[in-house]
C-alpha cells in the first residue's frame, strides 16, 4: 500500500511541475528510513498542492510541519492552513497550522516516512486566480461604464 501512495505522490508532483532538483536526483528508497553518509537518519515526505515547489522531500527524522512547508517554498497566497491533511498507511490526519502558529502547539501532529502532505487551496482564492469568467465579467463592466 506504501508503495501506491509514493507512486501517487511522484504523479502528482510531475503534473504540477515540481522541481527535481530539491531530491538531489537520490534514488527514493522504499525504506522507511534513509542513512546518509554522516549517519543522519532521514525519511522521504511528500508535500503537494497549494505550495511553492511541490514534491519529494529527504528530510531528517523528526522535522516538523513548520520546516517542512519552508523547504517547499512555503505555501502560497490564499492557501487554506486551517484543514492541511496527512495521508499516512490508509489514514487521513488533519491540522490547523494557523491555530498551531498562534499557539506554538501542533497538537501531537507528527510526519512519518512517506506521509504526504496535502495544502489545499481556498475557494476564493481559486475563484479569483483560475476564473476567466470573472475577470471578463468585470472588464465587460468598466467597458459599460466607459461608455456610458
Amino acid at each position: 500500500m506504501k508503495n501506491k501512495y509514493i507512486i501517487i505522490s511522484i504523479i502528482f508532483s510531475l503534473v504540477l511541475g515540481a522541481e527535481s532538483n530539491h531530491i538531489n536526483q537520490l534514488e527514493i528508497s522504499n525504506e522507511s528510513y534513509v542513512t546518509g553518509d554522516d549517519g543522519m537518519v532521514r525519511m522521504y515526505v511528500n508535500i503537494l498542492g497549494h505550495v511553492s515547489k511541490p514534491g519529494i522531500y529527504l528530510v531528517y527524522e523528526g522535522i516538523d510541519i513548520f520546516s517542512l512547508l519552508a523547504l517547499a517554498g512555503g505555501p502560497l497566497p490564499g492557501a487554506n492552513l486551517k484543514t492541511v491533511r496527512q495521508f499516512h498507511n490508509d489514514e487521513l490526519k488533519y491540522l490547523d497550522i494557523k491555530k498551531s502558529l498562534n499557539t506554538g502547539d501542533n497538537n501531537g501532529f507528527t510526519l512519518y516516512p512517506h506521509s504526504t502532505i496535502y495544502i489545499k487551496e481556498t475557494i476564493t482564492s481559486s475563484l479569483f486566480s483560475h476564473s476567466i469568467v470573472l475577470n471578463s465579467a468585470l472588464q465587460l463592466i468598466n467597458i459599460y461604464f466607459l461608455l456610458k
